[in-house]
């Protein structure tokens, strides 16, 4: 029996994105944040990125699932699963408002 019954980023790899790249473009993980950011979300950790991400009104291309490294966030016309692992110092880099920008 395991004690841990989330999946991992692997797992999530193969179950829902069929084998998608970990990364689209090195600087994707910093564009998701800022667009999260953009829309008025906290990203001071992990769990906030998930939380942005499910509640984000009228998303189609983004999805979230909880995995035991951390948060995975995948986009489905672009073809990409990114992990945000639990003490992922780009969450931290991120955690205070940035300046105007975008996705």
């Amino acid at each position: 029996m395991a004690d841990d019954p989330l999946p991992t980023f692997a797992d999530l790899q193969r179950r829902y994105a069929g084998g998608l790249a970990s990364t689209a473009r090195p600087d994707e993980r910093d564009h998701l944040i800022a667009y999260l950011l953009q829309l008025g979300a906290s990203v001071a950790s992990v769990a906030d990125i998930h939380e942005a991400v499910l509640i984000l009104p009228h998303e189609e291309e983004l999805a979230t699932f909880r995995c035991r490294e951390g948060v995975a966030v995948s986009h489905a016309s672009e073809g990409w699963m990114l992990l945000f692992r639990h003490d992922d110092p780009i969450v931290a880099a991120h955690a205070h408002p940035m300046g105007a920008g975008g996705c």
